[in-house]
């Protein structure tokens, strides 16, 4: 079949779990089928990592009607690298300050109410439904005669169905409700005491409201997950929906615990910078459950290692000598492998791939139950689930004292992952909903 796809993120390289999920799937499906993506994106390294993505998946080809190497382009570029060099420095010096311990930052709430005044931290959720621009529009509509399909990917492209006017099916990968999303921020927010309810209210009925109205203009709907297919169906209770989750990420070796000698005591998080959820985690085990972790185990073994990639802007913004950075790495496996992996999520919906990417690493795994949502992880023996931060940080102290415990629990995981999100079953199930679609 000839698929067209509409999405905001490119999938190479799988620096983030939306750009691995995408990745994943098409690799398992292009054997299958002819893709031409639409990528609505537009930054410096487009062109780089387009010809990669096509070399390396050949059924694959991408256009990029909003990609611009224009002197104007290239100014915006060099002023928003200007902007970001002054940011960082601040935060550097503010980091500095703190570091000092001077007077004024001596008081941990001073430090967070500053920090989190001047970094201008999110105070509502991102809002992604937002119209398309021409360029996308035009490129779409030229290709609806060559597609059997269209399928959308992310809620930013949710519109795209309303172009189609039914001459070809139509399909929704929903990475994660929106909803799900808006609701657990808020729910962290009213935790910090800083929501304000006329607006929590507002922004849950727009988001209702408008993601049933999207979702209803798809001939069918693809979640990850049963829970995220339960929020979609409380909404949009006509909608066709089905199940079906991306695979494992294929861009790290797979390593079987069974075989595995050495279990480091290290404390590690998967996650890129640029998505607000992940940020959160980071910034709340640092200054939650860290902290309790130094009183039991000491700095060293408490120290998080974050493999992900993550701006100097980003990184300008955890205020901590307790946390090293180490960016994207082209085999995670061999750099987690048997590393205690904490999943501290609290915000957000869908299917986590830090949860898949551990678990065939032989990384055990501590988790809220966000983080692991839609999975079938059962705690004890598959992963260690809290949501409390003293239970959190003594799960971790569990595993760093038994080696017998991490083995046990990342054998457990990584059989039921690989029982489940292999590549073969994701692409008997996405052929199906192929199928399915064009016979309407």
């Amino acid at each position: 079949m000839n698929i067209l796809v509409v999405t905001p993120e490119l999938p190479w390289p799988p620096t983030s779990g939306g750009r691995a999920a995408q990745y994943s799937t098409l690799s398992a499906l292009c054997k299958d089928h002819l893709f031409r993506i639409i990528y609505t994106g537009n930054e410096p390294d487009t062109l780089v990592r387009v010809k990669y993505l096509e070399k390396s998946l050949p059924n694959v080809k991408v256009l990029t009607p909003n990609y611009s190497s224009s002197y104007l382009y290239k100014s915006k570029y060099l002023s928003t690298h200007i902007n970001t060099f002054l940011d960082v420095s601040v935060r550097i010096l503010l980091t500095w300050l703190i570091n000092k311990k001077t007077q004024f930052f001596s008081n941990t709430d001073v430090q967070n109410n500053l920090s989190d005044k001047y970094l201008n931290l999110p105070k509502r959720p991102y809002f992604p439904f937002n119209p398309m621009n021409d360029k996308v529009i035009i490129e779409i509509n030229k290709h609806l005669e060559w597609a059997n399909i269209l399928q959308a990917e992310f809620h930013d492209t949710i519109s795209s169905a309303l172009l189609v006017n039914h001459q070809i099916p139509t399909v929704f990968i929903c990475h994660q409700s929106h909803i799900g999303y808006v609701e657990s921020f808020y729910k962290v927010k009213s935790i910090n005491s800083i929501t304000q309810l006329p607006t929590t209210f507002y922004d849950l009925k727009v988001t209702a409201t408008l993601e049933t109205a999207y979702l209803l203009a798809f001939d069918k709907i693809v979640t990850f997950t049963n829970k995220d297919k339960n929020r979609v169906l409380a909404c949009a209770t006509s909608a066709d929906i089905v199940v079906s989750p991306f695979s494992l990420p294929i861009d790290s070796t797979v390593v079987n615990p069974g075989n595995l000698l050495k279990w480091p005591r290290k404390v590690v998080f998967i996650g890129a910078g640029g998505w607000y959820p992940n940020f959160d985690a980071v910034k709340w085990y640092l200054s939650d459950i860290q902290p309790l972790l130094i009183d039991l185990v000491g700095i060293e073994l408490s120290h998080l290692h974050v493999y992900g990639q993550w701006s100097k802007k980003d990184m300008s913004i955890i205020l901590s000598k307790n946390i090293t950075f180490h960016g994207f790495v082209n085999n995670l496996s061999e750099e987690i492998k048997g590393s205690i992996s904490i999943v501290p999520i609290r915000i957000g919906a869908g299917l986590r791939t830090k949860i898949l990417s551990s678990a065939i690493a032989a990384s055990p795994i501590v988790t809220t139950t966000v983080g692991c949502e839609g999975i079938e992880l059962i705690d004890g023996q598959h992963c260690l689930i809290a949501d409390d931060i003293n239970i959190f940080a003594n799960n971790i102290v569990r595993l760093i004292d038994s080696e017998q415990l991490c083995r046990t629990i990342a054998i457990s995981a990584y059989e039921q992952i690989n029982g489940t999100y292999s590549p073969e079953i994701v692409r008997d199930t996405r052929n199906k909903i192929y199928e399915d679609l064009v016979s309407l």
